[in-house]
């Protein structure tokens, strides 16, 4: 849950967390991954909000597909982790 709520907009502190806090012992590979894994897709989907909010439904169309290529990705590759 905190990586869902603190990966709205920033990423890069609960990457850093995470992989300090496994190099430390505290959080499994899975661990690890799974929360950088939800940080990146909570800001993804903020930033596609922002997308809707700013440039309209015309332009979320067009970044829709690309984004949820990615969020497909990560979301394979944390499944097959």
């Amino acid at each position: 849950m905190v990586a869902l709520v603190s990966g709205l907009t920033d990423v890069d502190a609960i990457t850093l967390s995470s992989l300090r806090l496994f190099n430390l012992g505290q959080l499994s590979q899975h661990q690890a991954a799974t929360s950088i894994a939800l940080a990146f897709v909570a800001n993804l989907a903020f930033k596609f909000g922002m997308v809707i909010f700013i440039g309209g439904r015309t332009l979320a169309r067009y970044v829709a597909t690309g984004f949820g290529a990615i969020a497909l990705g990560v979301l394979a590759g944390l499944i097959l982790l």
